[in-house]
This record gives structure tokens, sequence and C-alpha cells, in this order.
């Protein structure tokens, strides 16, 4: 039941602006927003007073490359909504910028509005067709809407062009193994999700899934307050092709990677079992969505988990013995410590507050910031509290 969370702009952003301008990004990278921000205002008023063409061209360029790196900076922050104001403001000065239209795109991705990121990648390759980085970008957006074929294609291209990139040449290789293991699948699809299945045997499973995760995400939505933006792909293997194609061992019962991935060979109907898979892996979808991709291991198994549901009382003994043993809170990482203490959380300090913890996240704080604003103490505090109630249970 492991997640494999999308790394945000996993093959990007796009680098490399014209040399005079990378010169000048360069130096204004290291610069902090409120120094960005006053080179900007300088040139507006330079803009504004200047005469020649051939001078508002050169202003409104280096604008533009100022409000990419204004973007970048947002985009680091967790500001995603200043960042795509300033992206914004680029392409207002300069449409054809390469570099504003492919971070842009690859900002549209990660906020799963692919018709945006696609109208950015359109733009983009009628200036420069045979951009690599352009053609990864369309390739992500081909995998993320399970264009498979287009994807693949997409990356070759690219992958000719930038033969040492070993990220380009991972998402290669996964794309080629879901291609052949979905050669010959059947599709299906309700309201929020599109199924993928092989023979007829897994056309009744796979209709029992498409109900079971509609019921599933009714729950859940108001349960996480969170909501999908997009379809989800959801896909049945046999036992062989979910270890083939996630590389995943024996331990792993589902898979969420952007997509939800499950084994079912042997089954016929829905199992309590796969039942209790179904709605983790969605909690890993959901939160994901929710959490913008910040959530951490953690937080992702303790609320899948817990939302199965998992009984959180079955585990607090043996995570007291452990903790008391091997030390630590949190750390090492295991399943039954973060089922505790996401447990504990909702319990001592309210799903409110928990979830507010996730939306700070999405913001951008750090985790330990994040724990200051949802629940009044550090990280490390919060985490030495609920270790001390298993020392002492109530």
């Amino acid at each position: 039941m492991r997640v494999l969370l999308p790394v945000l702009l996993v093959l990007g952003p796009a680098t490399g602006v014209s040399p005079a301008s990378a010169a000048a990004a360069d130096r204004s990278a290291a610069s902090d927003p409120r120094t960005i921000a006053q080179r900007i205002e300088r040139l507006e008023r330079e803009l504004r007073r200047a005469g020649r063409d051939t001078d508002r061209v050169r202003l409104e360029r280096a604008l533009a490359d100022l409000h990419v790196i204004e973007g970048r900076a947002l985009a680091g922050q967790g500001d995603l909504d200043g960042a795509r104001t300033a992206y914004g403001r680029a392409l207002s000065y300069a449409p054809d910028h390469l570099v504003a239209l492919i971070e842009a795109g690859w900002l549209a991705v990660a906020d799963e509005r692919l018709g945006d990121a696609g109208a950015h990648v359109a733009t983009g390759l009628a200036l420069a067709p045979d951009d690599a980085r352009l053609l990864v970008l369309r390739g992500e957006i081909a995998y993320r809407e399970n264009r498979l074929r287009d994807a693949l294609a997409d990356f070759e291209r690219a992958r000719a062009a930038r033969p040492d990139d070993r990220r380009l040449a991972g998402r290669l290789a996964k794309v080629r193994r879901e291609l052949a293991a979905e050669a010959r699948f059947d599709r299906a699809d309700s309201s929020h999700f599109e199924l993928r299945y092989e023979g007829e045997r897994a056309e009744s499973l796979g209709a029992a899934i498409l109900d079971l995760l509609e019921d599933s995400l009714e729950s859940l939505a108001g349960e996480l307050d969170a909501w999908l933006r997009a379809p989800v792909t959801v896909i049945l293997y046999t036992e062989r092709q979910f270890r083939e194609t996630t590389r995943s061992g024996p331990e792993v019962a589902g898979l969420f990677d952007g997509k939800i991935r499950l084994p079912v060979a042997g089954l016929d109907g829905v199992t309590p079992g796969l039942r209790r898979v179904v709605r983790h892996e969605l909690v890993h979808a959901l939160l994901h969505r929710k959490s913008l991709g910040r959530a951490p291991r953690w937080l992702h198994e303790g609320l899948a988990q817990f939302l199965e549901p998992r009984d959180p009382r079955r585990v607090e003994a043996a995570v007291a013995l452990s903790i008391a043993r091997e030390g630590g809170g949190l750390e090492p990482f295991s399943y039954p410590r973060a089922l505790a203490f996401v447990a504990w959380l909702d319990g001592e300090y309210s799903r409110a507050r928990l979830l507010h913890l996730v939306d700070l996240l999405a913001e951008g704080l750090s985790e330990n910031d994040a724990f200051v604003g949802a629940f009044g103490s550090s990280r490390q505090e919060i985490v030495d509290q609920w270790v001390r109630t298993l020392d002492n249970p109530r």
C-alpha cells in the first residue's frame, strides 16, 4: 500500500534563456523577492518612458525574464497562485518566451490543469518544434491523460536530444513497461475514474470496483475535505503484471503514483481486503491533491490506514515497545507508528486541525512551521507529547 508521489516538475522545470537574459537571470536569482520586485518596478517605469520600439522590446523582454525569476521564487515558497500570476505577466510581455511557457506549463500540470498546460505546449512547439523540454512536457501531459503511445513518442524524441538524461530515461522505461502490460487492456469509465483491465473475467470485477470507488470517494472526500479535479486512472493487474510494472515487492497490496494500481488476480468480486486497499489508495490520491504533493510519508500512510479503516488500538502496544527499544518517535518510519500517530492527532486535536496541517503544507510551509500553525507547538514537541501518552495510556 505504498505511495509513489510524482515529483513536482519531475523532468523540469525548463532552464535556459537567451545568453544575455541568462546572465541577468543568474544575477537576479540571487536576489531576494523584494529586490526582484524593485527591479520590476524600475523597469516598468523605464518602459512607460520609452519611446523607440527597440527600447520597448528590450525592456519588455527584460521584464519577462524578471517575472520568470519571480515565478520560480514564489513557486519555491509554495505560493502557486502568485507564481501563476508572475508567469502570466511574463507571457504578457513576451508571448514567445519559451522558458515562461514551459515553466507555466509544468505548474499547470502540477495543479492538474492539463488543458492549460497543453495550450502552453502548443504555443511553444509552434515556435520551437524540436525543443526537448517541450516534448518532455507534452509527453507528461499525454501520460497523465493515459495516452501512453503519445507519451512514448514524445519521450523518445526528447531522449534522442538528451541521451544522458537519467530521469528521462527512467520515465521512458516506465512508459514502456506500462504499455507492455496494458497492450490488451479494455477500458470502462465512471464519473471520476478511468478503469483499465484485461479479459472478460475482469469486466464484472471492474464494474464492481468502479462502484466501490465512487462510493468510497463520496465518503472519503467528506472525511478529507478534498475532491478530485480530474478523473483518476485505475489499473487492474495480474500479480505478475503488477510486480513487473511497479517494481514492487510482495508486501505491496496496491500503489498510487498518480494512477491507482491494483493486483486483483484470483478475485471474482469485492472482498473486505480489496475494499480496504481501494480506500487506502484513494486516500493517497485525495491527500496528494489536497496537499499539492507536499504531504510527508508518515501522514500519507497514517491517514490511508486510519481511513481504510484500520484500528489503531491494535498497534499501540507494539509501537510503544518499538519506541522503548529503538527510541525515536516517527523515525524510523513504520506503518504502525504512522497509524498510531495520525490516529492520536485526530483524537487529541481534531480532524479539522489535522486537515489544517495538510492545508499549511500545501501552502509551502515547512513541516515544523505547519505543526506550529495547526497545533500551536513544534513537530518535535507534538511527537514527544504523543510518545508520553504511549508510556502512560489513559
